[in-house]
């Protein structure tokens, strides 16, 4: 992949301007080696769920799962993907005008981290309400626009930047940058729930001393990372006793649990009770 010789540029979106969606879901996807040329008239964001390569107007960047794009009417995209996959996106329109002074940041490409959960309902929501009946399309479609906006803002401050162009101070540049690396550090967390990365490690990739990072972290999510890994294996834990058949060991496998044991002593100090008794109060049983 060649290294990019600028950053890619972003998209200034007015924060008291809702935007007009005219496309939203989840599309198959398959381009291999630049193929096609993609320039449309309209704004696009797009959530991964595959990895690949990316140009924007001739600057590469590799994607991965969990990454979003923002690419402004225009620009020309082209894909190289080493196996088809699928993503969510949603396009809007263009503001007529410039846009205001005070407006949100939407960077180029950045990794979603916890927020892609909510992005992707924000998507699917609006793809939902695009596809109402004739009688309920004009209240559907603002609230459609509505949501675009929640996303769109959401975007800005994954990205680490000012909602409001043109206001920061030196400090509020520092605090933007340690909260961007504060959610990479968590998107690192997420992505290797089976086998996580150690502190060191994750600081180094994020570019703080462990030290720093430990802080700002705690900071950010009110827990240290081993108690945000903990809340979010035993969060994916309730999701498969929920939503699975899987037997207990199972899912302690999945997670990274050393043993079925250790599942059991960690579920029952954050929820209370057992994964097996959890599972038959979920059921009613």
């Amino acid at each position: 992949m060649a290294a990019p010789t600028t950053s890619p540029p972003g998209l200034r979106w007015p924060c008291d301007r809702l935007p007009e969606p005219v496309l939203a879901g989840r599309f198959r996807f398959d381009d291999r080696g630049f193929p096609y040329s993609y320039r449309g008239p309209t704004h696009a964001l797009h959530i991964y769920e595959y990895s690949g390569t990316w140009r924007l107007d001739g600057v590469e960047l590799g994607l991965r799962p969990g990454d979003a794009t923002v690419t402004a009417a225009g620009s020309e995209t082209r894909y190289d993907l080493p196996d088809p996959g699928h993503h969510w996106c949603v396009h809007f329109r263009p503001l007529r005008g410039a846009p205001h002074a005070e407006a949100a940041l939407l960077p180029a490409l950045v990794h979603c981290g916890p927020a892609r959960t909510r992005l992707v309902s924000g998507i699917q929501r609006i793809a939902g309400l695009l596809a109402a009946p004739a009688a309920e399309s004009d209240l559907a479609r603002a609230t459609a626009r509505a949501v675009l906006l929640d996303l769109l803002l959401t975007m800005a401050l994954i990205g680490g930047r000012s909602a409001w162009i043109g206001s920061r101070r030196p400090e509020q540049d520092r605090a933007l940058r340690s909260t961007a690396a504060v959610q990479q550090a968590a998107a690192l967390i997420d992505g290797r729930l089976e086998a996580p990365l150690s502190a060191s490690a994750i600081a180094r990739r994020v570019g703080l001393s462990p030290n720093w990072l430990a802080r700002a972290f705690r900071a950010h999510f009110g827990t240290t990372m081993a108690g945000y890994l903990l809340s979010r294996r035993i969060e994916l834990a309730q999701s498969q006793l929920r939503g699975t058949d899987l037997p207990v060991a199972r899912i302690a496998e999945r997670l990274g649990f050393s043993d079925v044991q250790h599942l059991n002593k960690q579920f029952r100090r954050v929820v209370g009770v057992s994964p097996s008794a959890w599972r038959l109060r979920g059921r009613g049983d």
